[in-house]
């Protein structure tokens, strides 16, 4: 069990390593070559950031195989990224693997994501079937609009960066500055609101705005 530790310190040393661009602190194991971890050691990793570090290296050197369990558990950590899941699809059609880049590509699709793949050199080993027609006209269909659009609300004017928009108006996080903002929501006849999760009770505030302040430490 020593050895299983010591192997599960190194890859992780390696994973702060090449997330940071750092050395590893003084004390802990030498980072090993990336090109040795395994599919359990890169898949036992937790940060996105990490392997998209270790993703990057595996493409430049064309090591398919690592760089295909770098973007499986990438997108098992962040499951709703077309990009991410597109990027495993092109991987397994530069192996040859068309069963896999169909299943992929038919789960981007189902997603709603859209795009256009027709002259895609990446998946040139894939195309020309009936399933890839079949696969890559629904994903250029997702890239139509559809539907009536219509303005729900307005913003003041000036540049902003939103993190994310959501129904429920409830702060949790409130360990760094951020603002937040209500408007208000009609609704149709059969539709209620659960008040007991509106942070002001029995209404969302018109565009009000509200900073969080980080907590004294």
């Amino acid at each position: 069990m020593k050895i299983k530790r010591i192997l599960c310190l190194a890859a992780l040393a390696l994973l702060v390593s090449v997330a940071t661009a750092q050395t590893p602190p003084q004390g802990a194991p030498a980072a090993p070559d990336p090109h040795s971890l395994t599919e359990a050691q890169i898949k036992q990793a937790e940060s996105p950031q990490a392997l998209i570090r270790l993703a990057s290296i595996y493409k430049q050197s064309g090591d398919l195989p690592r760089l295909v369990w770098a973007l499986q558990q990438l997108n098992s950590l962040v499951p709703n990224s077309g990009e991410l899941k597109l990027a495993l699809a092109s991987v397994y059609a530069q192996q040859g693997d068309s069963a896999k880049t169909y299943e992929t590509l038919l789960h981007v699709q189902q997603q709603g994501f859209g795009y256009d793949l027709a002259d895609n050199p990446a998946f040139a080993k894939v195309a020309g079937t009936k399933i890839w027609n079949y696969v890559s006209a629904n994903l250029k269909a997702n890239l139509a609009p559809f539907g009536e659009g219509k303005v729900a609300f307005t913003l003041p004017k000036g540049d902003y960066l939103f993190e994310s928009l959501g129904y429920d108006p409830k702060v949790v996080d409130r360990t760094r500055r951020a603002t937040v903002y209500w408007v208000d929501v009609v609704l149709a006849g059969d539709q209620t609101v659960d008040l007991d999760k509106l942070q002001t009770p029995g209404k969302i505030q018109r565009l009000e705005q509200r900073a969080c302040e980080a907590p004294a430490r």
